[in-house]
């Protein structure tokens, strides 16, 4: 075990990452977060030390020496989003109630929330928008939306066959996507009071994850919906 060792390497390279991520630690490193890490590189570790090797094969031209990958987890890290759970992982080091508990988790059904609630006082100040928007808050929501012709977000998610509490929210709206206002991240929202949380270039620039994870999520309702206007004006040019 040495600083060129394959396994050495990448546990450095992930603790490179989980130190860029610091400032983040009270609400994505908890403590189910830091269990899946460790097991990533205990897993990791096993997989690479567990080999043995005959003086025959030290003598062979190209060794098959092991591998260690831990890049995985070190992208989830960088992106602020949810490690997933591996089958083996042990029960005893599940959250109490099995589910995760950590910025960014998974909970029933896949569903995924980011950042740190809102207290009451916090939505009596303007926490809820006013609606009238008309550009989405994000540059990656325009470009996941730039193949589409007069489509909404509620179109997109019908064409996945999602609804909104499928979709990631931040935990700063409530406890679900219900709670979340989705027209507005996309420009749409035509309410005067809006009683759907209005999330901020902020919240999206603190929590990139997201972001990224809502575009994925939406992104089988937007190629199927470009299919289906494909279709449509192929039909139309023939007439």
């Amino acid at each position: 075990f040495t600083v060129e060792c394959p396994h050495f390497i990448e546990v450095w390279a992930l603790r490179e990452v989980i130190a860029a991520q610091d400032k983040y630690e009270a609400v994505y490193f908890t403590a189910y977060t830091c269990r899946l890490i460790t097991f990533a590189i205990m897993k990791d570790a096993h997989a690479y030390f567990n080999n043995t090797y005959q003086p025959s094969t030290l003598n062979m031209p190209r060794i098959p020496y092991p591998r260690s990958d831990l890049k995985s987890t070190g992208q989830h890290i960088a992106a602020l989003t949810a490690i997933p759970r591996p089958l083996d992982f042990p029960q005893k080091w599940l959250s109490k109630g099995g589910d995760a508990d950590q910025g960014g988790k998974l909970g029933n059904g896949g569903r995924s929330g980011f950042g740190q609630a809102l207290q009451a006082g916090d939505r009596e100040k303007g926490a809820f928008g006013a609606g009238g928007e008309t550009q989405a808050l994000h540059p990656e929501f325009d470009k996941l939306f730039a193949p589409l012709t007069n489509a909404t977000v509620g179109n997109v998610c019908q064409a996945a066959g999602l609804n909104l509490r499928d979709l990631p929210y931040l935990y700063a709206a409530g406890g679900s996507g219900e709670d979340m206002c989705y027209h507005h991240l996309f420009g749409e929202c035509r309410r005067q009071r809006c009683r759907r949380y209005h999330a901020t270039k902020k919240d999206l620039d603190t929590w990139p994850g997201f972001v990224t994870t809502l575009c994925k999520r939406l992104q089988p309702g937007v190629q199927k919906l470009v299919k289906s206007q494909g279709s449509r004006k192929r039909a139309y040019d023939q007439k």
